[in-house]
């Protein structure tokens, strides 16, 4: 066996000793750091890691940084509020040493525990591709939406990969809005526009998708708000694709239109009648 278990981080002290010990049977441990501020570095040292130093490219580009610097023949790459159970680690350790050369990658199962549920069902519940060997696979895509090309067949593992997602509802709103932003100059970016149509039909059809299509019904309340929090994460994303192409070249009035809003109160010395018009003007 030979395989080794990189992690991309920047400030994940909370997060990254959990991971690492899910995969101390592995033959290294590979942290990039993007010069964290809290003690990550240092705790990834006293878990017996390899960390190397780099500034931050994007998911895609950061992680094929990571691909690279490593030295053994397979590669499985986690992220920070990533664990690999058990079972998993069973299968992996496995699997890689009866595995034939046509073999350059292995799946299986991504399970998040979030709102106090393990999801089985709904969006948060995924096949994921995350152990190849190091030459025949490349990180690729775009930022939020990276994905690991590989050259050759890839077969799926029993056992799961534990994402524990340890953000209320708040938290989890601000990270929609940082990746929608992201996701936005991204299409933007690709020519993609936005009107009225998209701004409710993309939410929508998110919602169906995970709420009926993956099932999220059956988790109960849980699975209809993670439904509902994908379709705001959709409604962020179109609205702000289309913010995007209304400031273009930046907002001004169309021609004929005031360059003040009409209903702006009227600028009056303090005291006197006027104030008190000016006032009764903006009821």
């Amino acid at each position: 066996m030979s395989i080794t278990a990189y992690v991309i981080t920047l400030d994940e002290e909370h997060d990254l000793a959990d991971c690492l010990e899910s995969v101390s049977w592995c033959d290294e441990l590979l942290v990039v750091d993007s010069f964290s501020t809290d003690g990550t570095v240092e705790l990834a040292r006293s878990l017996g890691a390899r960390v190397v130093q780099n500034p931050w490219l994007g998911f895609a580009r950061q992680k094929q940084f990571a691909l690279s610097q490593v030295r053994t023949e397979w590669g499985l790459n986690l992220d920070a509020d990533e664990r690999v159970s058990a079972s998993l680690g069973e299968s992996i350790r496995a699997a890689i040493a009866a595995a034939d050369r046509d073999v350059a990658a292995f799946s299986f199962p991504r399970t998040t525990y979030h709102l106090g549920r393990f999801f089985r069902h709904g969006t948060l519940y995924e096949t994921v591709r995350r152990l190849a060997r190091t030459d025949r696979s490349r990180w690729v895509g775009v930022d939020v939406h990276e994905r690991l090309d590989v050259d050759g067949r890839v077969e799926h593992l029993a056992g799961d990969l534990i994402h524990c997602r340890n953000r209320d509802l708040s938290g989890q709103l601000e990270t929609y809005d940082r990746y929608s932003t992201l996701k936005a100059q991204e299409l933007f970016g690709r020519g993609v526009r936005a009107g009225a149509f998209s701004v409710v039909s993309r939410p929508l059809a998110r919602f169906v998708r995970s709420y009926l299509f993956k099932q999220g019904f059956r988790m109960g309340t849980a699975g209809l708000v993670e439904a509902l929090e994908q379709a705001t994460y959709d409604f962020y994303k179109y609205a702000k694709i289309w913010e995007k192409g209304i400031t273009a070249g930046g907002a001004r009035p169309r021609p004929g239109e005031p360059e003040t809003p009409v209903d702006e109160p009227a600028r009056f010395p303090a005291g006197g009648a006027a104030t008190k018009r000016g006032k009764e003007g903006t009821r």
